[in-house]
């Protein structure tokens, strides 16, 4: 039995570490083809820091770890500069600081590429370093945001402040528009998606693939899927509820499996397969640790001012 992937959402973790991995490189390859501006919105747990971590690896040319994969022999392996930013991972306490910890992340890829940057602010910064970076390489340069949304989300209920995070983002993703020439690819993921929050107008080439077919499956479990890479714990779990198989995934896929993006196919939630195969027992995982903030905050408004 492979080691369930509990709370990793590193691709080159769990592949060189033994964990199961749920192969979505043909989805992952199709929305590459799809568009060099993609925005993609999934709940929390579900599987997007993952993609991007897996993305970030395929184009770093590591193919060592896609070996088996269906990506493996369908392109031509190359390697292309990348620049990753998981705005959950920046401190929100007021607009300075944001800027301040953004400006640190630029600089670490400053000291990755040996690439002076002389703008004060970090948006400056960042077209400074995708330009250095393009002239020094030769390569166009991947860009993978992961919670796009977060400093909005995380002050929805402050108009103001939102805002002021709003104005300093719209020069950051107006930079990602205006550089185009030097970037390979762009993919942002959140949790919501902001329609005056004028970054999809600023990069009105950005494809928002949250409701399209084809990818209703990129992130998320099917059905097969349960049946391909969790088969010993299928049987693991029904051996010591004393049903069937079959029982338990109908167990399962009325605990689990309320998830779809296309209206007609509907995926299982990652973290919650996960945990309960690894507790052997039915429970609320993904409502105990990933309800959206954002929306309890607007409820909680929404209440206080009928």
């Amino acid at each position: 039995m492979k080691k369930l992937p509990l709370s990793k959402s590193s691709f080159q973790r769990i592949i060189e570490e033994g964990y199961i991995y749920v192969d979505r490189t043909k989805e992952m390859y199709d929305l590459i083809n799809y568009s060099s501006y993609v925005f993609l919105s999934r709940p929390r747990r579900f599987g997007k820091s993952l993609l991007i971590s897996t993305l970030e690896a395929f184009f770093q040319g590591k193919k060592k770890l896609f070996k088996g994969l269906w990506i493996e022999d369908k392109v031509e392996w190359k390697e292309y500069p990348v620049i990753r930013i998981d705005f959950g991972d920046i401190l929100y306490k007021n607009l300075d600081v944001f800027e301040e910890q953004m400006s640190i992340v630029v600089e670490k890829y400053e000291k990755l590429y040996e690439i002076s940057t002389l703008s004060s602010h970090y948006a400056g910064k960042i077209r400074e370093l995708i330009l250095g970076i393009y002239e020094k390489t030769g390569k166009e340069v991947v860009i993978l945001i992961d919670e796009y949304d977060a400093p909005i989300a995380r002050h929805i209920t402050d108009l103001a402040l939102a805002t002021e995070y709003q104005n300093s983002l719209r020069d950051f993703y107006s930079i990602l528009k205006a550089r185009n020439n030097e970037i390979k690819f762009v993919f942002l993921t959140g949790i919501s998606k902001f329609a005056k929050m004028s970054i999809f107008s600023v990069i009105n080439l950005m494809k928002d693939v949250s409701l399209l077919k084809q990818f209703n499956s990129i992130v998320g479990f099917t059905s097969e899927d349960l049946r391909t890479y969790f088969k010993p714990y299928i049987h693991q779990f029904a051996q010591q509820e004393g049903i069937t198989e079959n029982e338990l995934l109908g167990n399962m896929a009325h605990w689990y499996n309320g998830y779809s993006w296309d209206g007609k196919n509907k995926v299982f939630n990652p973290f919650s397969i996960v945990n309960v195969f690894k507790d052997l027992k039915f429970k609320n995982y993904w409502f105990e640790t990933g309800t959206p903030t954002i929306l309890m905050k607007l409820i909680k408004a929404y209440v206080s001012v009928t």
